[in-house]
């Protein structure tokens, strides 16, 4: 157990963090720029998916990037998860003019699905196959290999971190690369996340019914689900004392960020949006700023029912009349949701959104649900936008909320706490066979939760229960960090070989949740 320790509290403003690069692929476009470009004029890039076959799916839809667009970096990588990737970090980097030696960039990436797309070729082409030769990439090509690839086009690292939250990884990766620069562990990070379309992830949401046939509709009475996307999006993160002494221009300022975790539902977000709100909330205080200097919010707005309807109450029980006034959109309608990417992407328009001083709109929002607030419809509004937030709920109440700043806003006034953590308890636990290490397992879980845990979901909860109990820690204030190589490969391998063999159509809804790297951490609170 790791705790804080409030006794030692440091009182001076800590240094800023500086934007000073940015680099997306989109199914709007290669390029950051380009990207939010269109998205400022209303485009959307919703077609019939061709990646791979949909048929018997309720949805056909997706924002896919035309492969022909990726040029060579698709036939260099490894995968194309990886070529997007590859894509927007370079140009992060040449956009934040950067002469690096070997070993001062630390990269932190975001992502859920990896080399999905290509282990289900691999599942396909072995099928009949015995189980281990055809799950044998799900345990070769673990979301890490996307970091491999990156030290291999760009340079070797002093650092690197993989994170998945679900759909807020991306947002979580520029927290922890903001951590590898207060930490000294890196003088420069790229920061930042990326996911491919592929069959699970498409079958698995169709099957929760949880995706629109037709275009999604963010914040719309009309709205019935979420759209898919696929991108990568990547920030250069530098200390201001750094980016001030090499001249290099500052995009925005990182001031402020929160993460949290509801623990509400496998899936669903706690509806009364408190939660959300107190996380939005935590974020701006961070910043030193209050609901009255934000001018800008890009929302998670998926299109689904619940999420939507949460996400207007949250930005309401957070910043209360100022929603009238704070331009609010979503950028999912015209990209699509893309997972594991959609926090950095969105990251990187909130930086754009104030470097060209204009709120990008909600494509598809004809009848605002909520009308109080303040949607940005048909094209972008050009506002004085001084400070901006980004918000990422994911799957299964995983958030994460970031706030910049216009390079020309003053530095906060208020002090910000900076406290260190200690150690309370360190509980080792062997993973045994058989149906005595089962049940010792068993005791410690509340049955109907845990009806439908794997091993690994199961063990990993017990060792959370028996640290927590431990320390003498109450579950409602304590946080969660779950390290896996791999997740649930068994399970996932039962997945796809269903998919794969009887079409989309037979994905089983109730075992989509769980195939998420990031479930073992959902499920153990």
């Amino acid at each position: 157990m790791i705790e804080t320790d409030d006794g030692k509290r440091m009182t001076a403003r800590a240094e800023r963090i500086a934007v000073t690069g940015v680099g997306a692929v989109s199914a709007l476009g290669v390029g950051a720029r380009t990207t939010f470009a269109r998205l400022v004029r209303g485009e959307r890039a919703v077609a019939p998916v061709t990646l791979f076959d949909t048929q018997g799916a309720r949805c056909r839809l997706a924002a896919e990037i035309p492969s022909g667009v990726l040029g060579t970096a698709l036939r260099d990588a490894p995968s194309r998860t990886d070529a997007l990737a590859v894509l927007a970090a370079r140009e992060a980097l040449d956009v934040a003019q950067l002469s690096l030696e070997d070993g001062e960039l630390g990269v932190v990436v975001g992502g859920t699905t990896g080399t999905m797309l290509e282990t289900e070729e691999d599942v396909r082409a072995a099928a009949g196959a015995a189980a281990a030769e055809r799950g044998r990439r799900l345990v070769t090509m673990p979301l890490s290999s996307t970091v491999s690839t990156l030290e291999a086009a760009l340079r070797p690292l002093r650092a690197s971190a993989v994170v998945c939250s679900a759909c807020s990884s991306g947002a979580v990766a520029l927290i922890e690369g903001v951590s590898l620069l207060l930490s000294g562990r890196a003088d420069v990070v790229l920061a930042g996340g990326a996911d491919a379309l592929c069959r699970m992830t498409f079958a698995g949401f169709d099957a929760l019914g949880a995706l629109d046939p037709e275009p999604c509709r963010p914040f719309d009475v009309a709205r019935r689900g979420l759209t898919l996307g696929e991108g990568a999006a990547f920030v250069v993160l530098e200390r201001e004392s750094r980016a001030r002494a090499r001249g290099a221009p500052v995009l925005a300022w990182l001031g402020g960020f929160a993460l949290g975790a509801e623990a509400h539902h496998v899936t669903h977000p706690d509806p009364s949006g408190a939660p959300a709100a107190a996380l939005i909330r935590r974020a701006l205080e961070r910043a030193g700023r209050t609901p009255r200097e934000l001018d800008y919010v890009n929302a998670h707005g998926t299109g689904t029912p619940a999420n939507d309807a949460m996400e207007a109450l949250a930005l309401r029980l957070a910043l209360q009349d100022e929603c009238e006034r704070i331009r609010i959109s979503s950028s999912k309608g015209q990209l699509g949701h893309t997972l594991g990417a959609a926090g950095a992407l969105e990251a990187v328009i909130t930086v754009l959104a104030l470097d060209e001083q204009v709120a990008p709109p909600t494509a598809g929002l004809e009848q605002p649900e909520a009308p109080t607030l303040r949607h940005v419809r048909g094209e972008g509004e050009a506002a004085r936008l001084r400070t901006a937030l980004s918000s990422s709920f994911g799957f299964g109440g995983m958030s994460a909320v970031l706030v910049f700043d216009h390079p020309e806003t003053p530095p906060p006034t208020t002090a910000q706490a900076t406290r260190r953590v200690v150690i309370t308890a360190a509980v080792p636990i062997a993973v045994e066979l058989g149906s005595a290490a089962s049940s010792a397992a068993a005791a410690l879980l509340d049955p109907e939760r845990s009806r439908r845990f794997d091993g690994a979901t199961a063990w990993a909860t017990h060792a959370v229960e028996t640290a927590r109990r431990e320390a003498a820690l109450s579950a409602s204030d304590s946080g969660l960090v779950v390290g896996s190589a791999y997740g649930t490969v068994e399970r996932t391998l039962r997945f796809l070989d269903r998919i794969v063999s009887r079409g989309l159509r037979a994905a089983p809804p109730a075992e989509f949740p769980h195939l998420v790297p990031s479930a073992l951490a959902r499920h153990a609170p």
